[in-house]
């Protein structure tokens, strides 16, 4: 419990208590015990570093858990993989063999007809 204090408080008091223990039956006196604030000090780096290890590994877990799982994730990853699944394997279209299909064509691949129909030509 006092491991868990020094992590979560305010580590000054339990530090300075700890620097007064001598030993067993024993009164305390003030500073005889140093070297157990180095122990304070290097377990609170030492913690400190290894919690926050892991509240990032279980924040970062529990949003790949959560991956993918609402409805409009799993609907918009059907339809890629669809779309992966059953694309074109060819680039153009064939050109057309009769003269109305090539008039046809022309004019629907005219420039000045894609401006006329946005209404953005320049002129």
């Amino acid at each position: 419990m006092a491991l868990f204090v020094v992590q979560t408080y305010k580590f000054v008091f339990m530090m300075q208590m700890s620097m007064d223990l001598t030993d067993a039956e024993m009164s305390p006196q003030r500073n005889v015990a140093i070297y157990n604030a180095l122990f304070f000090v290097c377990y609170v780096m030492v913690g400190g570093v290894f919690v926050m290890n892991l509240f990032v590994g279980f924040i970062v877990d529990g949003f790949n858990c959560n991956k993918g799982s609402s409805t409009s994730e799993v609907y918009y990853n059907r339809f890629m993989g669809q779309l992966k699944r059953y694309k074109p394997t060819y680039k153009y279209f064939s050109l057309p063999e009769n003269s109305f299909s090539v008039l046809c064509r022309k004019l629907i691949g005219n420039p000045s007809l894609y401006c006329w129909s946005l209404g953005e030509c320049a002129g």
